[in-house]
Formats: structure tokens, C-alpha cells, sequence
């Protein structure tokens, strides 16, 4: 099994990453290489996660950063995250969480960035959502993320069945907690950096 390359700057193995345990990362690897995942998670790399990686990069953005980091893709069932959903798009190749530079503004302009259709050449009709999330640590400080996931037949199919909207994609939420989401909103925003 090889490190395949997706897109110029995205690999298969940067998405399988756990710290669940190196079987599981091996499971995940497994899991990933099946040609129906390449497929997707090169989907994600190329019409999402690349034209979003240019923008961080931008030095009139002023993000100060030179790569995007993948901190969670892939998940197989050995991938232990307290409280994940079932029917996560990471359990079918679908999605990634990537740190901007792990402060809450830059993370939160980044997602306005996206929300406002203003990051050239990302694919809006190949994203399902995007969610802006934030756990607080014990030492009282924030991790903070951006969830991206592409719109797949299966992704919109479960939604139907959920009797949840099929129609506005992408969808755009917020998490306080890394945990419940709510919609976004102005009041939401402001409450993220709180």
C-alpha cells in the first residue's frame, strides 16, 4: 500500500491519521486505499481543500501560513472520538477537520471566507457543508477547527430520509462545544469568539 497522492498537495495518508492507535491508522489506510474512496477524498482535495489551501497561503490574507494541516479524515469503527456521529461523512471518506493556525479569529475569518463564497476556484457545488467548531481545553484555552465534507448521492440520500433539507448546499453550521451544532448566524459568530 503507497502514500498516494490525491491533488499537488494533499496525500491518501495525511486523511488517516488517528490518535486511536496504530492498527487503527493501518485500518484506516486499508479503508481508504478501496478505489471508491481515492476517488472521493481525491474529489475532496482537488475541488475543495486545494483552492482553500491558496488562500491560506495568500500573504495579502495574512493567515501566516504556509501548509494546511489535516487533523482528522478518514474513520474506520476502531477510531475512538467521544460522542462522534454515526453517520458522520469521515466514516465514508467524505470529509476532513483542518487546523487555519489553531486561533479562533483566523479560523473564524477563514470560514466566513468560505461561507461568503469569497475563496476562488473551491467547487461550492461538490460541498454538502462546512462547519466551524471549537473545544475548550482544560486549561481553559480553544482548539479550533473548520469541517468540510463534499456532497455525495449517499450524503444526500440520507438526508432525504431524515426528512432534513436536500436543497441548500452547502450547509453552514456552527460548534461551541466540537460537539452540537447550530446554524450560522450572526449571533452564533460572535459567540465562537467568546
Amino acid at each position: 500500500m503507497t502514500n498516494i497522492k490525491l491533488s499537488a498537495h494533499f496525500k491518501l495518508f495525511e486523511f488517516c491519521n488517528t490518535s486511536s492507535g496504530a492498527n487503527v491508522i493501518q485500518a484506516n489506510r486499508e479503508f481508504a486505499s478501496k478505489e471508491e474512496n481515492i476517488k472521493k477524498l481525491s474529489l475532496l482535495s482537488n475541488k475543495v481543500l486545494e483552492p482553500i489551501r491558496v488562500e491560506l497561503i495568500k500573504k495579502e490574507n495574512n493567515f501566516n501560513c504556509k501548509f494546511m494541516t489535516i487533523t482528522s479524515g478518514v474513520r474506520t469503527s476502531g477510531t475512538k472520538i467521544a460522542n462522534a456521529s454515526k453517520t458522520s461523512q469521515h466514516n465514508h471518506c467524505e470529509a476532513c477537520d483542518f487546523v487555519v493556525d489553531g486561533t479562533l479569529s483566523n479560523t473564524k475569518r477563514l470560514y466566513e471566507l468560505i461561507k461568503d463564497k469569497k475563496v476562488k476556484d473551491l467547487k461550492y457545488n461538490y460541498v454538502s457543508q462546512v462547519i466551524l467548531e471549537r473545544k475548550k481545553r482544560a486549561n481553559g484555552t480553544y482548539s479550533a477547527w473548520i469541517h468540510i465534507a463534499i456532497k455525495t448521492d449517499r450524503f444526500v440520500k440520507q438526508r432525504r430520509e431524515a426528512n432534513r433539507n436536500c436543497k441548500d448546499f452547502p450547509e453552514f453550521f456552527i460548534s461551541l462545544d466540537g460537539f452540537k451544532y447550530v446554524v450560522c448566524n450572526e449571533s452564533n459568530l460572535k459567540k465562537y469568539l467568546e
